[in-house]
């Protein structure tokens, strides 16, 4: 093993750790070695681990002495064959400048097939928790605060602000701006990588196809989904800024101590609407693994959850343009078949590859199936109006 100390934002100097961790027992494939680095006071024999056993994209352990268990070390194994999924480089810059702006994890270490990372005290939410009206504000909160503060000018060169969120000059003062009122998203790139990777999957596994078959799902069939869900919601000109993606109630950590919730694991954040991480944090509102759509929250609370963002959120949108409840909430509704075709087609790339045991394939199924009532619905009302 050897490591060497890389610049990854020009600002931090973060270990880079040569070494292939085995998934299947991360302590002793290759765990300690890299605690040996991070931590270099903890002795072998004192550590304690922690498995969690939530994610559907990587496997996560924690690290910790029983006499300071508050400094738990997560170690992060990337998932089978997620790197034609996630852009690894770009989550690591992401980590490192949401955290210099208090908004997430610190990272201690990279290494060949993952990263090691601060553990954030609290505890991760249940589905339960995220309508509890001591709870539900602070994401809210958190989210307008997240949507805000890195739609603001930043003069480091990173992946995240310079390749990701689109900049442009201000011809009347020659400042640099976001442009957060665009509104093209890369969700349209992304999704159309799924996509390809999606029907490449279908057509290299015929067990894969024939069981998506039974669940109504079919080689093809998500071009033609994403171009129409693509015409249905870039007339209403959403405004696009830096975005989560992946707000499931695992990824926000809870501190009653302080009252306030945390955002962790951005390996799907990327520039997008912000109705996009409503609508998508709304939808885990149905529980995994048995998906039930019925106990996502209807129009009331909704409008109180957006009634709290909006309270928080700053957003240079048009010229200033003030954002209703009523317009949010519709942007809410556009955005909520986009997540359902968005994790159906990450899911099919997982059900050929993962080594996580989830059935992927019920879980294609029923977000396609969502998709297509979700969008009968939106035409109708479109078709209503005209």
């Amino acid at each position: 093993m050897r490591f060497n100390h890389s610049m990854s934002n020009g600002r931090t100097s973060v270990p880079s750790v040569s070494i292939s961790v085995d998934q299947t027992n991360i302590a002793k494939g290759g765990g300690l070695d890299i605690l040996r680095v991070v931590r270099p006071a903890w002795t072998s024999s004192e550590i304690k681990s922690k498995v969690f056993t939530d994610g559907l994209s990587n496997i996560i352990w924690g690290f910790f002495v029983p006499s300071n268990p508050e400094d738990m070390v997560i170690i992060k194994v990337f998932g089978s064959h997620t790197g034609s999924l996630i852009d690894r480089k770009a989550e690591i810059e992401t980590m490192m400048i949401l955290h210099d702006r208090k908004c997430g994890a610190e990272l201690y270490a990279t290494f060949d097939n993952g990263i090691c990372y601060e553990f954030m005290n609290g505890s991760t939410l249940e589905v339960e928790d995220c309508a509890k009206p001591e709870v539900f504000p602070l994401v809210a909160a958190e989210m307008a605060r997240m949507h805000s503060s890195l739609q603001n000018k930043n003069k480091n060169k990173t992946v995240l602000n310079e390749n990701i969120l689109s900049q442009d000059k201000n011809k009347k003062n020659g400042t640099t701006t976001t442009t957060s009122g665009m509104t093209t998203s890369p969700l349209w790139k992304k999704m159309r990588q799924f996509n390809k990777l999606a029907e490449e999957s279908m057509q290299n596994d015929a067990s894969l196809r024939e069981r998506l078959s039974a669940v109504g799902v079919t080689p093809g069939w998500a071009s033609g989904a994403i171009s129409a869900l693509h015409d249905l919601l870039t007339p209403a000109r959403m405004p696009v800024t830096f975005c989560h993606n992946d707000l499931i109630p695992r990824n926000i950590v809870y501190n009653d101590k302080k009252k306030r919730v945390t955002f962790i694991d951005v390996e799907y954040a990327m520039p997008n609407y912000p109705a996009f991480d409503v609508a998508n944090h709304f939808l885990e509102f149905a529980g995994v693994p048995e998906l039930n759509y019925s106990k996502c929250p209807g129009k009331e609370f909704r409008l109180r959850w957006i009634s709290e963002y909006l309270a928080n959120l700053r957003l240079d949108w048009e010229g200033g343009k003030v954002i209703t409840e009523e317009e949010f909430n519709h942007w809410v509704d556009l955005c909520t078949p986009a997540s359902h075709l968005f994790w159906g087609l990450w899911a099919i790339h997982q059900a050929r590859h993962s080594t996580i045991q989830f059935d992927y394939v019920q879980y294609v199924g029923k977000r396609f199936a969502e998709f297509t009532k979700c969008m009968k619905t939106l035409t109708e009302e479109k078709n209503e109006k005209i």
